[in-house]
């Protein structure tokens, strides 16, 4: 819930199948969801959610886009020695800040994530492999919160009060 007092960080794994016969290096770069530098957005109708995806858990560094590549911390990368073919798990970490006070409904947000071949830092010799819109989603519950003080008064019998309509 993203009215919470404390964080949610949700881990997402990511596998990429390699099926080569060298050596091969590869990257994982993440769009910034149509946002300027990457204060990624979840939107539902006319509200919206802020929201990133992360390398670490520890919530600092940042996924990007090859174009905006600085330094390893923005990419997922991996190397394959020749004859090491398989499927590597990745691991990003996606995380809603906590305490956004939105109405109810589903969140969303299309990101395309973009597999190449070669280094992350050599981009202009890196070969596209796939491309494909990932869509990410935050479920946000409807809550009500009812509170009661003991006001040092004395009840008998039983008292009705209006509410209003929750």
């Amino acid at each position: 819930q993203t009215f919470e007092t404390t964080e949610y960080i949700q881990s997402v794994q990511v596998d990429v199948n390699v099926d080569t016969q060298g050596d091969c290096n590869y990257f994982l770069s993440f769009s910034d969801g149509g946002e300027v530098s990457y204060a990624r957005l979840a939107v539902a109708t006319s509200n919206s959610l802020s929201y990133n995806i992360y390398k670490d858990i520890t919530l600092n560094n940042i996924l990007k886009d090859s174009t905006d590549f600085i330094s390893s911390s923005d990419v997922l990368s991996g190397s394959v020695s020749t004859g090491n073919t398989g499927i590597y798990t990745h691991t990003l970490y996606f995380n809603v800040p906590k305490q956004q006070i939105e109405e109810s409904g589903t969140y969303t947000d299309t990101l395309a994530v973009s597999l190449s071949e070669g280094l992350w830092n050599d981009i202009e010799n890196a070969v596209s492999i796939e491309s494909q819109d990932v869509v990410f989603s935050v479920p946000v519950a409807s809550s009500q919160s009812i509170s009661l003080e003991n006001n040092n008064f004395e009840l008998s019998g039983s008292i009705t009060k209006e509410m209003g309509v929750l």
